[in-house]
């Protein structure tokens, strides 16, 4: 299984496929602080972390499964690129969970 960090650089490619394609997007809504590198690779479980973050982080319902149901909608690199879009890396100082 590739390394998560390392997959970082498919961001950039997907945002450019997005406009290219004006593909739907859910960027409007605002981010989470989750640190994707280091955890399993698996999609289930990092849309598990993401859920778990977003409604520790007071996001409602509607607004996860927006993102989730966006990050099902195609392959493993647009689950990625989805989810990227929507986290920030915690700041040093926070505790991590």
């Amino acid at each position: 299984m590739a390394h998560l960090c390392a997959l970082y650089g498919q961001l950039e490619k997907c945002r450019k496929s997005k406009k290219k394609n004006k593909m739907k997007t859910t960027s409007n809504l605002k981010k989470i602080k989750l640190a994707l590198c280091g955890l399993d690779g698996n999609a289930f479980s990092l849309m598990g972390a993401f859920s778990k973050q977003a409604r520790k982080e007071g996001w409602a319902k509607e607004e996860i499964d927006l993102v989730i149901k966006d990050c099902m909608s195609g392959d493993y690199d647009h689950l990625l690129c989805i989810l990227m879009e929507h986290c920030d890396e915690p700041d040093e100082d926070e505790d991590s969970d």
